[in-house]
C-alpha cells in the first residue's frame, strides 16, 4: 500500500510538471509573437507597449517552466514544452501575425506534435528526488561528458562561421539556441534540486556541500540571463510559423539528448521503449525538414505595416544580397 501511495504521488507530481509546462509554453509564446508584431509597427509608444507585454507573458510563462522542470522528468518537461508551444505558435500566429498556416506547415506542426508527444510517452517518469552522492556523480559520467564536448565543439565551429560570414543564418542560430537552452534546463534541474536538498538537511545539516547551491544558482541565473539574449535575437528572425518550429525542434532534440544523459533517463529504458522513443525523434527530425521547406505566406489583407527593407542603422548592417540570405541576421 505505502508503495502505491509513493508511485500515486510521483505519478502527481509530474503530471502537475506536465500542466504547469502546457500553461507556461501558451504564455511564453504568446509573449514572443508579440515581440515580434512590435517589430513591426512604427509608432514608437505601441512598439514599445507590445514589448513590454510581450515580456511580461513570456516571464510568466519562464516561471511556470521553473516549476514544471522541478516536477518533471527532464526529458518530459523539454518533449511537452516543445509540443504545447508548437500547437500554441500555430494557433496563434494567424491571429497575432496575420501569417498564414501552408499545407507543409500542417504537416511539418503535425509530425513535431506527434514526436513531440511519442517521445513523452517513451520517456522516464521515475521519481526526482536525486541525492546528492546521484548529482554529483551524473557530473562525471563519460558518456555526458563525451555528448557535451561534441555539442560544444559543433557550437564552436558555428560561432567561428558566423563571425567568419559575417552574418547568422536560421539554422545555425537555431543550433546555437538550442545548446544554450538545453544548458539552461540541464542547470536549472540541477539547481532546484540542490535547493531541495538545502530544505530537507537533517538536523539542520544541509545534504550537499555548501558551495554547491550557490554555484548552481550563479550559474543557472548566468544561463538564464544568455536564453534571454537568444530571446532578443529570435523575434528578429520574424517568420514565426517557420522559425518558431525550427528553434523548439532543434531545442527539444537537443534537451532531451543532453539532459536525459545527464540524469541518465535512458538507463530504464527497455527495448521497446528505446524503440519507440528513437522513432519520436525520427518524427520530429522529418517535421523540422518539413517546416524548413515551407514557404512564408502573409494573408491578403496584413493587420500589420510592411516592415522597411531599409531603415536608420539598418543600412549599414546590410551586406550584399548575393552574401545574406532572407533568413540571416548581420553580426557585428
Amino acid at each position: 500500500a505505502e508503495g502505491a501511495s509513493t508511485h500515486a504521488m510521483i505519478l502527481a507530481g509530474w503530471q502537475g510538471g506536465v500542466l504547469a509546462s502546457v500553461l507556461g509554453s501558451f504564455s511564453g509564446t504568446l509573449g514572443g509573437q508579440l515581440r515580434i508584431c512590435s517589430l513591426a509597427h512604427t509608432e514608437p509608444k505601441r512598439a514599445r507597449n507590445l514589448q513590454l507585454v510581450g515580456w511580461a507573458f513570456w516571464l510568466f510563462g519562464q516561471a511556470l517552466g521553473q516549476v514544471a522542470i522541478l516536477l518533471a522528468p527532464a526529458t518530459v518537461a523539454a518533449c511537452v514544452t516543445f509540443s504545447a508551444s508548437l500547437l500554441s505558435n500555430a494557433l496563434l500566429a494567424p491571429l497575432v501575425l496575420n501569417e498564414r498556416l501552408t499545407r507543409l506547415h500542417g504537416l511539418g506542426i503535425m509530425l513535431l506534435a506527434v514526436g513531440g508527444a511519442v517521445v513523452t510517452l517513451a520517456s522516464c517518469h521515475g521519481n526526482q528526488e536525486y541525492s546528492w552522492h546521484q548529482l554529483k556523480s551524473f557530473i562525471s559520467r563519460s558518456e555526458f561528458l563525451s555528448v557535451a564536448a561534441c555539442l560544444f565543439g559543433c557550437a564552436l565551429v558555428l560561432s567561428a562561421h558566423a563571425i567568419r560570414r559575417n552574418c547568422l543564418d536560421l539554422y545555425s542560430f537555431a543550433c546555437l539556441f538550442a545548446l544554450c537552452g538545453s544548458c539552461d534546463l540541464l542547470v536549472t534541474k540541477f539547481a532546484l534540486q540542490s535547493l531541495r536538498l538545502m530544505v530537507l538537511g537533517r538536523d539542520g545539516q544541509p545534504l550537499h556541500p555548501s558551495w554547491a547551491v550557490p554555484a548552481s544558482v550563479a550559474l543557472m541565473l548566468l544561463l538564464h540571463l544568455a536564453t534571454f539574449c537568444c530571446q532578443v535575437v529570435a523575434a528578429h528572425y520574424r517568420k514565426a510559423l517557420q522559425s518558431l518550429p525550427i528553434f523548439l525542434g532543434s531545442g527539444a532534440m537537443m534537451q532531451v539528448l543532453l539532459c536525459g544523459i545527464f540524469f541518465d533517463e535512458f538507463g530504464e529504458f527497455t527495448h521497446l521503449q528505446t524503440l519507440v522513443f528513437l522513432s519520436g525523434l525520427g518524427l520530429i527530425l522529418a517535421g523540422l525538414v518539413a517546416t524548413s521547406m515551407a514557404p512564408h505566406v502573409e494573408a491578403e489583407k496584413s493587420a500589420l505595416p510592411q516592415f522597411p527593407q531599409h531603415t536608420g542603422r539598418q543600412e549599414s548592417l546590410d551586406t550584399p544580397a548575393d552574401e545574406l540570405l532572407p533568413g540571416d541576421l548581420p553580426v557585428g
